[in-house]
């Protein structure tokens, strides 16, 4: 070998990595891109909280970005022991959400808010001279009504597990189960209204009996939730 050729031949393996260096560098730069690639998706759900809608962001391969409305409304009257009662369920909620991934996986754990609680209301009127208790003092009723409201914070915070959505930029179909607990107790209001249960005495009673349903209450963590569902990711 002659030593005139000896300069090209330590060029050799730097020329070579020069050639390869744009390669790599697109390669790189295509990853990059599909990191940086976000998706929506659309779902819906059925759960304690009745049948829901909601709009999903794939945000990276660990976090995504989700907000979800549902509805459950029922009225029901009923009678018991000489009372009429008129009963108002509504379960309806309104909730925002962000899922990360720990394991970029299906495994997913949640944080959020619910912006619209759900509540309850009865109206009870007794029939004349029909005994109704309140705060353990009978009272019996003439024309009278008694209207009672159960009602969660109007935010909650909220905290879950869930799985299914699987990797937040997979396009296609996805499976939706959440398991949680949005934090906060309900708050029970009281009031009566006609001939007896409009005096003092009674009115002092019913705010009684309010406190005690309150008391109670308070000892509720919060308003469990469970959900699962079906959405597709464009």
């Amino acid at each position: 070998m002659k030593l005139k050729h000896l300069p090209l031949l330590l060029l050799a393996p730097t020329l070579a990595m020069a050639q390869a260096a744009p390669s790599a560098v697109t390669v790189s730069a295509l990853d990059e891109l599909q990191v940086s690639q976000k998706t929506w998706g659309m779902y819906t759900t059925l759960g304690l909280n009745g049948f829901g809608v909601g709009v999903v962001h794939g945000w990276s391969e660990k976090w995504s970005l989700r907000a979800d409305i549902s509805t459950f409304t029922r009225s029901q009257s009923l009678s018991q022991d000489g009372t009429n009662y008129n009963l108002d369920l509504s379960l309806g909620t309104v909730g925002v959400y962000a899922d990360y991934r720990p394991f970029s996986g299906v495994f997913r754990g949640t944080v959020g808010a619910l912006l619209k609680s759900p509540s309850a209301q009865m109206l009870a009127t007794p029939s004349t001279n029909q005994k109704i208790t309140i705060n353990n003092v009978e009272y019996t009723t003439t024309n009278d009504q008694l209207t009672g409201k159960l009602e969660f914070p109007s935010v909650m915070p909220y905290v879950g597990l869930g799985w299914g959505w699987g990797k937040p930029l997979e396009k296609g179909f996805k499976f939706v189960l959440d398991l949680g607990l949005a934090i906060g107790s309900p708050k029970a209001t009281l009031s009566g209204t006609g001939t007896v249960l409009g005096t003092a005495q009674a009115q002092a009673d019913i705010a009684a009996q309010q406190q005690k349903i309150n008391d109670d209450a308070s000892k509720l963590p919060g308003l469990p939730v469970v959900k699962i569902g079906l959405g597709y990711v464009f």
